[in-house]
C-alpha cells in the first residue's frame, strides 16, 4: 500500500515520532512524507530524501490545493496525520476516497468526539488510549525506543553524579513545559558535590535570563549547545525530567534504555515509564492547573522540595543509584522495545484497511469542525508574522519589522 504521514519533519518531538512509524511501516508499505509547516531540512543526509515532499507554504501548515495535488501524484491510499490541529485537511482527504488515521497526541475537550472521521487513530501511551477507546478503530502501540540506538556505554564511571536535562527547544519559551525552572530551583537549594548537564538545541544567548544567570551562577552547572542524534545521555548518571506535561515525552524512554534512573513527574504518562524507587522516583505534584489553549490534559508542577529530595538521594546513595540504573535497562528491554511493542502495527492497519471504507463525514458534523478551524484561525498580523518567519530571510532589517509586527499582533 501506499501511505503518507502527514507531520512535521524535522529534529524534534513529532519528528522523531513521524519516523519511528515511517521505518516500521516501510517494511510493507511505500511511505511518504508530506512536511508540512516548521523547520526545513530539506538537502539534509538525514530528513531529506526522494520521498519527503516540502509543502507548499500556508499559515495554518496545509495548503489545501497543494496537499491533495500530492495526494493524487502519489497515489495515497491511507494517510496518517501527527498532531494535525486543523481539520480541514483530514476532511479534504477523506473526499478524495483516502482512508485516513491520526497518531493521538493533541486534542481538547470539544475535538475527541470530532475523531470519529478518522477511520481509525493510534495511541501510545495507556493515557491516550482511556480518552479515545471508544473509536472503533482505536489502536494501542505501546511506545518504546530503539534500545539498540540507545544503549548503556562503557565509559569510566563518574567521582561525583551527574545529572543530565533535556532543554530541546524549549529554551526560550515562557511555557517551560518540561519543568526547567523548578528542576533550576531544586538543583540550586541542594549544597553538595555534584554535576548538571544541561543540552539545549538553543543557545545560551537565547535563554531567558533568568535562567542565564541562574547557570552561569553555578559552577555545577554545565550548559551544552547542540543537536545530538543520539542524545548523549551516557555522559550524565541521572536524567531529570519534572515534565509538566506530555503526549508521550520521547527522552525519557531513551534516557531508561540507556540505563539512566529518572526523576520525574508521578503523572501520566511519565508515571507509564517510571515505577517508583525500581527504575527512577517519582515526583509528587503539587498542584494542577489548566493550559492556555485548552489542551485536554492539565499542566501538573512538581513539588520542588520533593525534587531536591530525588536529587539527594541519588548523591548519597550510590548503591541505589546502581540498582535503579540496571533496572531500567532490564525495564527497557522488557517493556520499551519499539520494534517489538510496533511488530502488529503493519497487519492490524491493513485489516483495519481491508475491512472498512473510509465513511463520508456528514454535513452536520463538517460544519461543527469547520467551526472548530475558524477558532485556530490566525490575526492577519500574526499570519504575516509567520510568513516573514519561515520565508523571508533574517536581515538586522527584517528581524526589527518582525519585532514591531509581533508587538502590534499581540
Amino acid at each position: 500500500m501506499k501511505i503518507g504521514i502527514v507531520s512535521t519533519w524535522f529534529p524534534a518531538g513529532a519528528g522523531y515520532v513521524s519516523k519511528a512509524y515511517r521505518e516500521i511501516l516501510e517494511q510493507d508499505n511505500e511511505v511518504y512524507i508530506y512536511a508540512r509547516q516548521g523547520k526545513v531540512m530539506k538537502g539534509d543526509s538525514i530528513w531529506d530524501d526522494e520521498n519527503v515532499y516540502w509543502a507548499k507554504f500556508h499559515y495554518n501548515g496545509i495548503d489545501l490545493i497543494d496537499f491533495k495535488r500530492w495526494i493524487k501524484r502519489k497515489k495515497i491510499e491511507i494517510i496518517i496525520f501527527n498532531e494535525q490541529r486543523y481539520w480541514e485537511p483530514v476532511l479534504a482527504a477523506k473526499k478524495i476516497g483516502v482512508f485516513v488515521g491520526a497518531y493521538i497526541d493533541y486534542y481538547k475537550e470539544d475535538t475527541i468526539e470530532l475523531h470519529k472521521v478518522y477511520d481509525f487513530v493510534i495511541c501510545n501511551t495507556k493515557r491516550h488510549l482511556g480518552v479515545f477507546n471508544w473509536h472503533p478503530n482505536c489502536i494501542y502501540i505501546p511506545w518504546g525506543t530503539d534500545v539498540n540506538k540507545f544503549k548503556p556505554s562503557e565509559r569510566k564511571k563518574n567521582d561525583k553524579v551527574k545529572f543530565i536535562f533535556s532543554l530541546g527547544w524549549g529554551g526560550n519559551s515562557l511555557i517551560d513545559r518540561r519543568g526547567f525552572s523548578i528542576m533550576l530551583q531544586a538543583f540550586s537549594g541542594i549544597n553538595k558535590d555534584c554535576e548538571l548537564l544541561i543540552y539545549s538545541q538553543v543557545s545560551f544567548p537565547e535563554l531567558l535570563p533568568k535562567w542565564r544567570d541562574i547557570i552561569t551562577n553555578d559552577k555545577r552547572i554545565s550548559f551544552i549547545y547542540g543537536t545530538y542524534d543520539p542524545f548523549p545521555f551516557s555522559n550524565g548518571d541521572v536524567f531529570v525530567y519534572p515534565s509538566k506535561l506530555d503526549g508521550i515525552g520521547l527522552s525519557l524512554p531513551e534516557a531508561i534504555s540507556c540505563g539512566l534512573p529518572s526523576i520525574t513527574t508521578n503523572n501520566p504518562p511519565m508515571s507509564e515509564f517510571i515505577q517508583d524507587q525500581y527504575n527512577g522516583i517519582l515526583i509528587d505534584v503539587q498542584h494542577y492547573h489548566s493550559r492556555f489553549d485548552g489542551y485536554y490534559w492539565p499542566l501538573s508542577i512538581c513539588n520542588a522540595e520533593s525534587l531536591s529530595a530525588a536529587f539527594l538521594t541519588y548523591i548519597n546513595n550510590a548503591e541505589l543509584l546502581d540498582i535503579h540504573s540496571k533496572n531500567a535497562r532490564d525495564f527497557a528491554i522488557n517493556k520499551l522495545d519499539w520494534k517489538n511493542n510496533s511488530k502488529n502495527l503493519n497487519l492490524i492497519i491493513e485489516n483495519i484497511y481491508n475491512n472498512n471504507t473510509t465513511k463520508p463525514v456528514s454535513l452536520e458534523v463538517e460544519r461543527e469542525i469547520l467551526n472548530i478551524d475558524k477558532g485556530y484561525n490566525p490575526k492577519i498580523s500574526y499570519r504575516i508574522l509567520i510568513i516573514l518567519k519561515d520565508i523571508i530571510s533574517q536581515s538586522s532589517i527584517v528581524r526589527a519589522f518582525i519585532k514591531y509586527i509581533s508587538k502590534r499582533a499581540s
